[in-house]
């Protein structure tokens, strides 16, 4: 499935259970194209939970950039 296709999904789960679920937010990681799911306080707009988290975020960036550096060096 290509970004858009993800993009067009996620949104469209999100207009389907904002009224039922208004605290939950989908969104697609923009560096990993992972898809987020937090859950948000809804009079702060504060994120209480996320997942992944951004610590497993982060590790999936740094593996990312190693399996790069990787193939480069084998080339």
């Amino acid at each position: 499935m290509c970004i858009r296709d993800r993009i067009q999904a996620v949104a469209e789960v999100q207009k389907v259970l904002e009224p039922v679920a208004q605290n939950l937010r989908f969104s697609i990681d923009e560096d990993t194209g992972r898809t987020l799911v937090k859950l948000v306080d809804s009079t702060t707009d504060e994120v209480i939970r996320q997942i992944p988290s951004e610590e497993v975020l982060a590790i999936s960036k740094a593996l990312d950039r190693l399996q790069g550096l990787l193939i480069q060096q084998k080339a």
